[in-house]
């Protein structure tokens, strides 16, 4: 059976390989290009577009040499008419917001963010943390992961929730500043630098900054919380933990570096790292 055409609605401010090998894989379902214009990103993020975004012109020259004749640009007036069309999104923080809007259309979701084989990058050393294998820490560490696959991070991607009495109160990954695409945009300054080494160097928000610095912004107390977080806090996250009052920090993967662990237990922070049996 053949698959049905769709509209590709996208904030296309940097091209990059996994935008090619996406519109490549997909050339043959995708019926047009509309470009999310520069005044409705501005509706649907905190942050202005980056002074290296492409402006419209030149990204629809891009498309049209990858073969794409059809390419509109996308402002808000014109949300109301996709109505329950087929479209394409890349699932990015902007294009979430544009699916809030148009409820009733037939989205399919595309991701254009690269990855590193999970390989190349460091993972679990022995941390001596206390083991949990509780099916309410397994179900909420699952809720941490799939916020991890938000994240357009290639190097490493983390998911966090925070929880108070049993329930989730806020989500976060690792997030491009100031938008999910900056790492395309302004390169990866860690691609160079081994894990835990100056990890302040960052085009990105750590997922337990942004927790602690949405709970701060929308007056949630995080005293009593638990957090989960699918790596454990970088040095500079776990100050921050200590700082708030958060009670368990559980965790999945990852490393104790500089004085992450020291400073969350002299706070009365208790460490688990979460297994399934």
């Amino acid at each position: 059976m053949k698959s049905k055409k769709r509209i590709l609605v996208l904030d296309f401010p940097v091209l990059h390989r996994g935008f090619v090998d996406i519109l490549r894989a997909q050339r043959d379902r995708i019926s047009s290009i509309a470009v999310i214009s520069p005044e409705l990103y501005e509706q649907l993020s905190a942050f202005k577009p980056s002074i290296t975004t492409l402006d419209f012109e030149t990204a629809k020259q891009v498309l049209h040499g990858l073969g794409f004749p059809k390419v509109t640009l996308f402002s808000a007036d014109k949300i109301g008419s996709m109505g329950d069309r087929a479209i394409f999104l890349v699932n990015d923080e902007v294009s979430r917001g544009i699916a809030k809007k148009i409820i009733h259309a037939d989205v399919e979701w595309l991701n254009v963010f690269l990855r590193w084989d999970t390989a190349s990058v460091a993972t679990l050393k022995e941390t001596g943390a206390a083991v949990t294998s509780d099916p309410r820490d397994i179900a909420f560490m699952k809720k941490a992961a799939l916020e991890l696959e938000k994240s357009s991070d290639w190097w490493r991607q983390i998911g966090a929730v925070a929880v108070k009495k049993g329930k989730i109160v806020l989500r976060a990954y690792n997030a491009g500043m100031p938008n999910d695409h900056t790492p395309y945009q302004a390169g990866g300054p860690r691609d160079v630098l081994p894990p835990g080494v100056k990890p302040e160097l960052v085009t990105t928000i750590h997922a337990e900054q942004k927790i602690i610095a949405v709970a701060a912004r929308k007056g949630i107390a995080l005293k009593g919380a638990s957090l989960y977080v699918t790596c454990y806090p970088c040095p500079v996250c776990a100050k921050l933990i200590a700082q708030t009052g958060i009670a368990k920090c559980f965790f999945a993967t990852g490393w104790f570096s500089l004085d992450g662990k020291e400073v969350m237990e002299s706070a009365g922070v208790k460490i688990y790292q979460v297994r399934e049996k």
